[in-house]
């Protein structure tokens, strides 16, 4: 399938990332550093859930040498959604 910006979109299961189970909320008197360095902490205490996504990636990497550029991989959940369905 082709449409997402012009790039071969392909279908796989294993489109997940891993995304922190409780984020910190950084409020306006906390520098950067110390936000990071709390989510940190957060992703020990309480860990990450796997969560469904999309991502580019560059098609030798993924065994596919017959292609050029890059290819959009996308969980099967979220196909419908780049179709317009």
């Amino acid at each position: 399938m082709t449409g997402f910006f012009g790039l071969p979109v392909f279908s796989s299961p294993f489109a997940e990332c891993a995304v922190p189970t409780k984020r910190h909320k950084k409020r306006r008197n906390q520098s950067a550093a110390y936000h990071r360095r709390i989510q940190k902490k957060w992703i020990k205490r309480f860990g990450t859930t796997q969560e469904k996504c999309m991502f580019v990636i560059d098609p030798v990497a993924a065994g596919l040498s017959y292609y050029r550029g890059e290819i959009a991989v996308v969980h099967p959940e979220h196909i419908a959604i780049l179709r317009g369905i």
